[in-house]
């Protein structure tokens, strides 16, 4: 392989097909072979990725931006406190995920004030199957990354 001095690979990526099993993925695309003067075809297997996904939390009677930090963290855990319960419930094959508060920046379709807005950031192995699009709760609107 034509690594970099500082061990890196210079990967210029095209393509990625995730298998059936979700803990593999492979990349395809293209590194360039100094000695060769070319650019070579080349396949990457990335075993043990993380499923991330971002909850945005349902704001009643308040507008986004108006909160406290103490409501949002009360939100926040509202959030975290039905994720586990439809984990529980509905998807029994993961076992455990891990989650935490975040800020992120948002501007795309959904109607949802463009700007930063607190989420509940969630982990959990690639090896257990993906949430299904289109989640809701009673507590969280919509779920990127699903």
């Amino acid at each position: 392989m034509p690594f970099n001095e500082d061990g890196s690979l210079s990967f210029f990526y095209i393509d990625a097909h995730e298998e059936t099993n979700g803990n593999e993925v492979y990349l395809f695309g293209k590194v360039y072979h100094k000695e060769m003067q070319s650019y070579l075809s080349c396949t990457i297997l990335v075993r043990g990725l993380e499923r991330t996904l971002f909850f945005v939390p349902k704001i009643k009677g308040k507008a986004r931006g108006t909160l406290t930090t103490e409501e949002e963290d009360k939100l926040l855990t509202n959030v975290h406190t039905e994720l586990e319960e439809i984990r529980k419930r509905r998807f029994k094959e993961i076992p455990r995920f891990r989650s935490k508060g975040v800020k992120r920046k948002y501007c795309f379709e959904m109607p949802i004030p463009h700007g930063e807005h607190r989420m509940l950031k969630v982990k959990y192995p690639s090896q257990y199957p993906p949430l299904p699009l289109g989640l809701t709760g009673n507590t969280f609107e919509a779920v990127f990354g699903a």
